[in-house]
């Protein structure tokens, strides 16, 4: 489920890793192959917001600093630092995760997938599919289990007189039940 948190989180996708590459700050024009997500994406980034866990209604604070680069590889690699606080008390989580974005040969459709940080070269790809629309980029994720766990996010872009910032929402399914849902902002650092 971490994929998406990156997509948007990215949900999203953004921290340090020997994977070569060129670095890219918010405004900076940088040759991202043209493709418009990575366009969005590059930069580093700061995420606040809410996960809601539907079922006990408990509320965790999120918060994330990423850093999007190109690898060289064609892909965009989002590394990701992610503290989660739960509202009502309780041990705050921290934990790191390196994704990736790369296009299809189909134009605004990406495959996902994480980096093996022992194996940068073994990177898995996750069963996840992304499509970029002018406005939006939502993924959606099966994840094979009984009943099946079903994770759909949505990013939307925005650039306000030069001010880029972006709004995922997160929902994840078990079946056909809703068990939690996040809205993440996101801004350049």
């Amino acid at each position: 489920m971490h994929i998406l948190r990156a997509v948007l989180l990215f949900s999203l996708i953004w921290l340090s890793s020997s994977v070569p590459s060129v670095h890219a700050s918010p405004g900076v024009a940088v040759d991202s192959g043209n493709d418009p997500l990575f366009g969005f994406m590059l930069g580093e980034w700061e995420a606040s917001g809410e996960r809601v866990q539907i079922i006990s209604g408990r509320r965790i604070r999120l918060h994330a600093d990423i850093v999007s680069e190109l690898d060289g590889r064609g892909r965009l690699v989002s590394w990701n630092r992610w503290t989660e606080v739960p509202e009502a008390g309780g041990n705050s989580k921290i934990y790191e995760r390196t994704y990736w974005i790369a296009p299809t040969d189909k134009a605004g459709v990406y495959h996902l997938g994480m980096v093996n940080e022992n194996d940068p070269e073994a990177d898995a790809r996750v069963e996840a599919v992304g499509r970029l629309t002018e406005e939006e980029f939502t993924v959606e994720q099966v994840i094979p289990s009984t009943p099946p766990i079903r994770v759909r996010s949505v990013t939307r872009f925005r650039n306000v007189s030069g001010n880029r910032s972006s709004e995922t929402s997160e929902s994840v399914f078990m079946g056909d039940r809703q068990v939690s849902g996040a809205q993440i902002h996101f801004r350049p650092r």
